[in-house]
């Protein structure tokens, strides 16, 4: 469903006349009353059969769609503002193909820090494993701990739950809860 505009809606369709002006409505403070498309619908109806018609020339103020994010009624940046003022420029999504591979590198970054997305998988995580799996079974507890350390994430999760399934030792259970 694409968000009713003034510029989008039909004046002559009595379903869809007036649905922009019920988009943005005042409620409490700084928070809108939400309207669903269907009653919109209906409301917009409603009042093209009370008789009410939109007089553009008498308008003072407007709706001002989200400027930034998802194009719905429940984005909040939406506002009524006076009929003068400008129009926000959108803000334009780049596209990452286009930008050149240290670009690229460098937003792949800036996502790891934001937390969108995880850590770089170490060359050990996406290469196969050449010889036996490490198994904490074999070694001391100070020894696994030690090696779990420097284990990738993947490495460590699956060490963990070797020893979960296994040993179960106190002091790599402990130092690792909830892995």
């Amino acid at each position: 469903m694409r968000l009713p505009t003034q510029e989008n809606c039909d004046p002559e369709d009595p379903k869809e006349a007036y649905q922009w002006a019920f988009v943005c409505l005042p409620f409490y403070g700084t928070t809108p009353l939400i309207v669903q498309p269907e009653a919109r619908a209906e409301w917009s109806e409603l009042f093209w059969d009370l008789g009410f018609r939109h007089h553009p020339e008498l308008q003072t103020k407007k709706i001002r769609p989200p400027w930034r994010g998802q194009q719905h009624a429940l984005n909040p940046s939406m506002q009524v503002v006076g009929i003068d003022e400008p129009d926000t420029e959108p803000i334009s999504i780049p596209d990452p193909a286009e930008y050149t591979v240290h670009e690229q590198e460098v937003m792949l970054e800036r996502l790891r820090q934001l937390g969108r997305i995880g850590d770089r998988p170490t060359a050990a995580e996406g290469a196969e494993v050449v010889g036996p799996q490490f198994n904490p079974a074999d070694h001391s507890v100070s020894f696994v701990l030690g090696y779990l350390m420097n284990a990738s994430p993947g490495e460590r999760r699956r060490v963990i739950a070797t020893e979960m399934t296994g040993k179960r030792r106190d002091g790599i259970m402990r130092r690792y809860p909830g892995v």
